[in-house]
């Protein structure tokens, strides 16, 4: 794909949602709702400024966006599905290591076992053992 958005639009990739809750209960592709998260794949030059000045763009390509969900222009490219934005339609960037929390995967920052959790009993234990010595 070689396409390169005018002014301050973004080319996105919508990312596809949950088929079940996390309830365990299965939602049907019919009931389902637009996804509101992408993947930018395309950033444009920027806007102008009153003075004539060039302002970049806040997003890059590979950031994750949150947009409204009515928001932009649906296309299709090489048989694929985007939407066109501008980037005043972009709601929030999703950090990076919040990214992949949202699409089911664990952020590396979060314990996966209890042994892994952080210890906040140690030191409370540390300062009753110091009381008791006194």
């Amino acid at each position: 794909m070689n396409i390169r958005p005018l002014f301050d639009r973004i080319l996105v990739k919508r990312l596809p949602e949950e088929d079940c809750t996390k309830g365990g209960i299965i939602i049907p592709s019919t009931a389902q709702e637009k996804p509101t998260r992408a993947t930018v794949c395309a950033v444009g030059p920027g806007a102008t400024s009153e003075q004539g000045t060039l302002r970049p763009l806040s997003v890059k390509k590979g950031d994750q966006v949150l947009f409204g969900k009515y928001n932009g222009t649906e296309v299709q490219i090489d048989g694929e599905d985007y939407v066109i934005l501008s980037e005043s339609e972009v709601l929030a960037v999703i950090e990076p290591e919040y990214a992949l929390v949202g699409a089911g995967m664990l952020a590396e920052s979060e314990p996966t076992t209890p042994d892994q959790a952080p210890q906040a009993e140690a030191p409370q234990a540390e300062a009753q053992q110091a009381d008791q010595a006194s």
